[in-house]
């Protein structure tokens, strides 16, 4: 029994996994395990993870087929020993104190689960990401942590006993329905104010590529509002929250090229928030937003043209 399981799912990262698992082996604590699922790769990621296990005992290799992230990390749940998961994507790296700083808060707080703030590395850049704020204690009192905390696992402890939901496999954005079952089943969810986890911004990101699979963020919010519909206290937060993600992944496709693409996804988007909650323009948050943000997000016609402007 370990205190930490980390699960670094990896595909073809050669030119990111040194640094990753540099990060990884450097931490302060000892009773920790690294669960490295190699994903099919076909670059010489699998060589360089070897040469770090055969002088780490604690990391363990899972060789699969190329299935992806979320298949990789449900694998690495199922083999997880440790009290508590963490997960780092193979291109990410964190603070030697990641480790110990997310478990003493863990322990000291006798949290479920618990959140770091992060750094955006870029090519040349490295800047720190808006700080995540919300209250300490459980959703049912702190109601906003559904539209605060980011639904992305990386950059949390969970502890495992609250894990009942696993990741959505073959989709992208398949960590959203996880982090919410997490937040649901969370008893204490804590905020640690500390920068501790660096994500990678590059080329290959999945926010920078835009391609059919853009489709999958409304199968995984069916998903998450499956789950999200049984606790009626968070009617309006669920409803902010489709708002918020399908908002934001519209904005993201402003930036390509498929101009076929994007407008077939913004029409997908408002008839699905339509159809799932057609009162969605006057839910209570989305009230509080600047009337400029408003715009952007009901009229489709606006956004349509200044994308064909801009782009």
């Amino acid at each position: 029994m370990f205190d930490i399981s980390v699960i670094v799912p990896v595909y073809n990262s050669e030119k990111y996994i040194e640094k990753c698992l540099d990060s990884l082996v450097s931490q302060t604590i000892k009773s920790y395990e690294i669960i490295i699922v190699n994903d099919g790769s076909t670059d010489q990621s699998l060589d360089v993870i070897k040469k770090y296990s055969l002088k780490n005992k604690n990391i363990k290799i899972i060789n699969t087929e190329n299935n992806g992230i979320g298949v990789a990390r449900n694998i690495g749940l199922k083999h997880a020993k440790g009290k508590y998961v963490a997960f780092v994507d193979s291109d990410d790296y964190v603070s030697p104190l990641f480790l110990e700083r997310m478990l003493n808060t863990a322990t000291d707080k006798n949290a479920d689960i618990v959140v770091c703030d992060m750094y955006k590395v870029f090519d040349h850049d490295m800047l720190k990401d808006d700080k995540i704020t919300f209250k300490n204690g459980n959703i049912r009192d702190n109601k906003e942590q559904l539209i605060n905390i980011p639904l992305g696992p990386c950059g949390k402890l969970f502890s495992k006993t609250i894990l009942t939901s696993l990741f959505a496999e073959n989709l992208k954005y398949e960590d959203v329905p996880f982090v919410v079952s997490a937040l649901l089943n969370s008893k204490n969810t804590i905020k640690l104010n500390e920068y501790l986890y660096y994500y990678i911004i590059h080329d290959k990101s999945e926010t920078t590529s835009m391609d059919e699979r853009v489709f999958d963020i409304l199968k995984i919010l069916r998903m998450a509002n499956s789950s999200l519909s049984k606790h009626l206290f968070l009617k309006e937060e669920t409803e902010y929250l489709n708002i918020v993600l399908l908002s934001r992944y519209n904005l993201q496709q402003g930036k390509q090229k498929k101009k076929e693409l994007k407008i077939k996804f913004l029409n997908e988007s408002f008839s699905f928030l339509n159809d799932n909650f057609p009162n969605w323009r006057k839910n209570i948050y989305f009230k509080k937003e600047p009337i400029f943000k408003r715009i952007i997000k009901t009229h489709k016609l606006l956004i349509r043209l200044c994308w064909f402007i801009y782009n």
